[in-house]
């Protein structure tokens, strides 16, 4: 009569037990937290760093537009202290080239069908062979629809980009004394130095201090969760007229 004998069961084997599974989970869930908000920490700061680039390149791109059309056009700044306007419309010549904006309004893309608070499709506009100059009758005849409208009157080219506002803009003859934008004419009416001072903002309303629609270059970014969409360029410079 045979016998059979059972293989005996081994007792060296490993394997993992539910702490150590739950541990092994615990550590690979805070690595994964950490590499997220570090994910999450550069794209906010990539984000941040392209809307102050872009914020920073329009303010410079109005200054150069402004200084080089004092320096070179030839005609008279008018006004040389006080813009024309007609509600929150203001306007304001050199030589034969105009220019309109508004203070304080966002702009929004010709796609988006109607407007908010604060907000137009078009900023600062500017006709580089205006009729219309010295007069400025463009602006002593419209309403702040001039600026609303989706479509521009021909020659006119827009300087602001969508969710940018200009928040300052000042030109005088003579020197902006302070940094709130105040102006201290020069004493002799045929001076050639002129101050030129703006500020851009980019951002919607809720991520600006209030209120965004200060006018004296003051607004500044909130400091909010959402503060890398908000960035404001201030830029004040001297130039000379050298064709009179």
């Amino acid at each position: 009569m045979s016998r059979f004998r059972s293989a005996p069961i081994q007792s060296g084997i490993k394997g993992f037990t539910i702490i150590e599974l739950l541990i092994a989970s615990s550590v690979f869930a805070v690595i994964l937290i950490i590499i997220t908000v570090g994910i999450i920490h550069i794209t906010q700061s990539y984000t941040k760093g392209v809307t102050e680039t872009e914020t920073q390149n329009v303010a410079r791109n109005i200054v150069n537009d402004i200084t080089q059309a004092i320096q070179l056009n030839g005609g008279d700044v008018t006004p040389t202290t006080y813009p024309v306007t007609a509600g929150n419309v203001y306007g304001f010549c050199i030589g034969d080239r105009e220019y309109i904006y508004q203070v304080g309004y966002e702009v929004v893309s010709s796609s988006q069908s109607t407007l908010l608070s604060n907000q137009s499709y078009n900023g600062l506009i500017v006709d580089p062979e205006s009729s219309d100059c010295p007069s400025l009758t463009n602006v002593s005849s419209m309403s702040s629809t001039f600026l609303t409208a989706k479509t521009l009157p021909a020659g006119f080219s827009e300087l602001l980009t969508p969710s940018m506002r200009l928040s300052y803009l000042n030109i005088c003859q003579g020197y902006l004394s302070s940094s709130d934008g105040s102006c201290t004419p020069s004493t002799d009416p045929t001076s050639d130095l002129y101050s030129i001072g703006v500020q851009v903002t980019y951002g919607d309303d809720y991520v600006l201090t209030s209120p965004p629609t200060d006018t004296n270059g003051t607004t500044l970014c909130a400091g909010s969760a959402e503060s890398q969409f908000c960035a404001t360029s201030k830029l004040i410079t001297v130039v000379e007229k050298r064709i009179s």
